[in-house]
C-alpha cells in the first residue's frame, strides 16, 4: 500500500509535468506569434499582415483553442478586402479563391473559440460582402460586428465603410447603429469626420440619404461638405 508521502510525490511529479507541458505549449505559441495584433484598417496595413500568413497560420494551430491567435491569423487575409482582389466568388479557381476559403476558416475558428470579438466579425462581414458570400450572411456578420465592439472607436471607420458599400443599410437596427457610429464621431470624435466622408462616397444613393439623415440631426453644415465632396 503506497505511504501518503508516496501520494504527494507522485501529485507533485504529475503537476510539474502539466506545468511544463503547458508552459512549452505557451512558449511555443508565443515564439510563433506576429505582430499582426489588430485588424488592418488600411490597404497599407493589410499588404503588411499578408507577408505574416504563413507565422500566424502556424501560431494559431500551434495554440488551437487560442482565439486571439486564430483571430491574428485572420487579419493576415484583410487584404481580400482592401486589395484589389479578383477572387470575385468562392467558386474562383486560382490563388485568390484559395486564400478565400481559407481566411474563411480562419475566421470561423477565431468566432468558434472568441466569439466575443468584434474585429472578427467585422472582417468576416467586409470579405463576406466583397466576395458576394451567400454563407456567412454579411448582413449577419456586420450585425454581430455592432453588437460585439459598440465602444471600439477604432473599429468605427470600417464599420461605416462596410454598411455603407451594402445592402444591409435596408435594415432599421443596421440604420440605428450607423446612427450611433456617426453621433458617436460628430460628438465626441472628431479626428474620425473623413471615415463618415469615405463612408458617403462609396455608398449608394438609397444609403447616402441615411447617412446624410444621421449627420444633419447634429451638424447640417457638414452634410452640405459631403455633398460638395461627392460633387452633387
Amino acid at each position: 500500500m503506497l505511504q501518503p508521502e508516496t501520494h504527494f510525490r507522485a501529485a507533485l511529479i504529475l503537476f510539474a509535468g502539466v506545468s511544463a507541458v503547458l508552459g512549452l505549449w505557451i512558449l511555443l505559441t508565443q515564439l510563433s506569434a506576429t505582430d499582426v495584433r489588430d485588424l488592418p484598417t488600411t490597404t497599407d496595413a493589410a499588404a503588411i499582415a499578408r507577408i505574416h500568413r504563413r507565422d500566424a497560420a502556424l501560431a494559431a494551430h500551434l495554440g488551437v483553442i487560442r482565439g486571439d491567435l486564430w483571430a491574428q491569423s485572420a487579419f493576415t487575409y484583410s487584404d481580400l478586402f482592401w486589395g484589389n482582389s479578383s477572387a470575385k466568388s468562392p467558386n474562383n479557381s486560382g490563388d485568390d479563391a484559395l486564400s478565400a476559403d481559407v481566411a474563411r476558416r480562419r475566421m470561423e475558428q477565431a468566432l468558434n473559440y472568441a466569439p466575443h470579438r468584434g474585429d472578427v466579425w467585422l472582417i468576416l462581414a467586409a470579405i463576406s460582402s466583397r466576395l458576394n458570400w451567400q454563407y456567412p450572411d454579411s448582413s449577419s456578420a456586420l450585425k454581430m460586428a455592432f453588437y460585439t465592439g459598440p465602444s471600439e472607436s477604432s473599429l468605427i471607420p470600417m464599420r461605416l465603410l462596410v454598411a455603407a458599400r451594402s445592402s444591409a443599410l435596408g435594415d432599421a437596427d443596421m440604420q440605428q447603429f450607423v446612427r450611433r457610429d456617426i453621433r458617436m464621431i460628430l460628438l465626441r470624435l472628431p479626428t474620425l469626420k473623413p471615415a463618415i466622408q469615405a463612408a458617403y462616397h462609396e455608398a449608394n444613393s438609397a444609403n447616402k440619404r441615411i447617412i446624410e439623415s444621421a449627420v444633419n440631426e447634429l451638424d447640417p453644415a457638414f452634410v452640405q461638405l459631403l455633398r460638395a465632396i461627392s460633387g452633387l
